[in-house]
């Protein structure tokens, strides 16, 4: 398995290893069925799926409210426009 995504540098030997990830690290990899040899374990990403979604729970929790606001104001702008150019025609 290469733990180079996870170490961020490549290691010499298992004691460069040892001394990089303190003990009762836990390394996040995935088994793909798919592939053959070594490459069925491999280090995913940056963070683990659960992680991950979380993450992108708390960005649309954070953006989610000020993005529905624009949207509808600029709905409303073009309704006031519409309603403007249909009045003049």
């Amino acid at each position: 398995m290469d733990l180079q995504p996870y170490l961020g540098f490549i290691p010499n030997d298992e004691e460069t290893v040892v001394k990089a990830v303190p003990r009762g690290t836990v390394i996040a990899i995935y088994y793909d069925s798919k592939l053959k040899g070594d490459y069925r374990v491999r280090f995913r990403g940056g963070a683990p799926p659960g992680v991950a979604s979380h993450d992108a729970m708390a960005v649309v929790a954070k953006y989610g409210a000020g993005a529905l606001a624009v949207t509808g104001l600029l709905f409303l702008g073009f309704l006031r426009l519409r309603r403007f150019s249909q009045g003049s025609a």
